[in-house]
């Protein structure tokens, strides 16, 4: 960092005039300012600030809470520990912001965390060796503990654990007043927490599940997600694969909306299942989806038709005339648009979105005709920054490829380009 750095930030941030305090002013120094301390540590990795440590005690007491913010521990049985001590833990923890275990030693389930937003808790076969480990260490309320110390989380991710964790724990989380999202990854939530698990959820603004199970179908009327606005449900495995769907309906300001089943080789299975939960889902309030299932291009022109206004659509189905039909009332606020098959989908549709889209930044997933993507108007997609999709043409149609390399060429914010052309022989 140089002086002149330094400088630029004292002009947006000047300091007091020292008339109002002069004995404090005269002895005033940069590194004083949290300000500075933070604009300097920006330029800095963690080895280089754990030396600023060590300068003095003014620059400990700058740079500390800078180097405690963000922690990672980690201990794999039979390698290295990588991260602090439990000593150093116990005597930072009130400067610790996010907190990444991936540990087992008992000590830091039992630490306090006054100033956690974010936990990531993980647990691996290495981590956790023997299957009732985590059952163990249930007599100690741990995991329990720790969740209670941490009055101030605000996001919390468990990964590979969530088999393990009965009602008790999920109790312990309803009690965080100023949680907004969780995640949970390859986690099986028991019938038996399902409810407390449910209610641990009701104020969140964020959940997300990977690899997950969990069976919904009994779960009480009542119970609703008044400020859920993301919900994804990636790779759901189980009985209630598809079911989770119907929490949709629970969540009155949904906006996001991602869920795709783990067993993809079922495509034919789960597309004839969807047919059944089209209609029973309300899709209005949703403004970007994204469904990793092989659906119908008429059940996705009833989700088009459906929604009220479309912002994300990434899906692998049959994108045909009917969705398109549906998507075009939707032209003016799409940004991203995904197809990941390509059945269906025509060369004039790609060319109409091309050309109708004007906030579109994403656009992907078919084969298109140079001849035709150079007809009717220009492209209207200013703000395209990822264009993927093939250019195919005849033989006698390459002077074609330099004339859409030339189109594509207007597009200011077009970051990554597939400038793959496809020559087919004449028919």
């Amino acid at each position: 960092m140089s002086v002149s750095d330094v400088n630029l930030f004292l002009l947006h941030f000047p300091l007091l005039p020292s008339s109002q305090n002069p004995s404090k002013m005269a002895t005033l120094k940069p590194f004083d300012l949290p300000e500075i301390s933070s604009l300097v540590a920006s330029y800095l990795d963690n080895p280089t600030l754990a030396c600023c440590l060590r300068v003095c005690r003014a620059w400990h007491s700058s740079f500390a809470p800078l180097i405690w913010k963000e922690v990672r521990v980690h201990v794999i049985a039979g390698s290295t520990p990588r991260g602090p001590s439990l000593e150093a833990l116990e005597r930072h923890s009130d400067l610790i912001t996010k907190l990444d275990i991936v540990d087992r030693r008992l000590g830091l389930y039992s630490m306090a965390y006054p100033n956690l937003h974010t936990l990531k808790l993980y647990c691996s076969d290495n981590t956790w060796p023997q299957p009732n480990m985590f059952a163990e260490f249930k007599k100690e309320m741990i995991p329990i503990n720790l969740i209670e110390f941490c009055p101030s989380l605000v996001r919390l991710e468990l990964v590979g654990i969530g088999i393990h964790i009965q009602s008790d724990f999920w109790r312990a989380v309803t009690e965080l007043h100023h949680l907004k999202e969780l995640r949970l990854g390859m986690a099986n939530i028991p019938s038996s927490a399902v409810g407390a698990f449910l209610k641990s959820c009701k104020w969140l603004e964020s959940l997300e599940m990977n690899f997950a199970s969990i069976d919904v179908s009994n779960i009480d009327a009542s119970v609703t997600f008044p400020r859920l606005r993301r919900l994804k449900l990636e790779s759901m495995f189980g009985s209630g694969d598809i079911d989770v769907l119907l929490l949709v309906n629970r969540c009155p300001l949904l906006r996001t909306l991602f869920w795709g089943p783990e067993d993809a080789g079922r495509w034919q299975d789960y597309f004839q299942e969807f047919q059944r939960y089209v209609g029973r889902v309300d899709w209005s309030r949703v403004e970007s989806l994204r469904l990793q299932v092989h659906i119908l291009d008429r059940d996705l022109a009833i989700i088009s038709n459906e929604v009220q206004r479309l912002v994300e659509l990434d899906i692998y189905g049959s994108f045909g005339r009917y969705s398109f039909k549906a998507l075009r009332r939707h032209f003016a606020t799409l940004t991203l648009l995904r197809v990941g098959d390509k059945n269906g989908i025509e060369s004039y549709m790609l060319r109409e979105i091309l050309c109708s889209c004007p906030a579109l930044e994403v656009l992907g997933g078919s084969v298109i005709a140079m001849k035709e993507i150079l007809e009717d108007r220009p492209w209207v997609c200013v703000s395209l920054k990822r264009l993927d999709v093939v250019f195919q043409g005849y033989e006698s149609e390459k002077h074609l490829v330099q004339l859409v390399n030339e189109r594509a060429s207007t597009l200011a914010r077009l970051e990554h380009y597939i400038s793959i052309h496809i020559v087919v022989p004449e028919p």
